[in-house]
């Protein structure tokens, strides 16, 4: 069974929706991180563009402030890359799949 098909294996699920480098990389580790350790069943991560029209203020906001702040496309593959490897070790020590 795919995660996403696990994730929704009781009906619902939860998925916060976290925008990379808002307000840094550093923070959005840290985020998607506690939303695993308190029970996330996905994360959606936002990839920050200079044109977000089509969303709310909130994340047209996050955008911004990412962007502000210097992050790029590399630099969330880059972060994706520490947090699969940070899940892998977690999931390892916590019996999870």
């Amino acid at each position: 069974m795919s995660n996403i098909a696990s994730a929704f294996s009781k009906g619902k699920a939860f998925i916060p929706f976290i925008t990379c480098g808002d307000p840094d990389t550093e923070t959005t580790y840290r985020a998607v991180l506690e939303a695993v350790k308190n029970g996330a069943d996905l994360i959606e991560l936002g990839i920050p563009f200079s044109d977000p029209t089509a969303e709310g203020p909130v994340i047209q906001g996050a955008n911004i402030r990412a962007l502000a702040g210097g992050i790029t496309t590399d630099k969330v593959f880059e972060l994706v890359r520490k947090i699969i490897k940070a899940y892998d070790e977690y999931a390892e020590k916590n019996n999870k799949e």
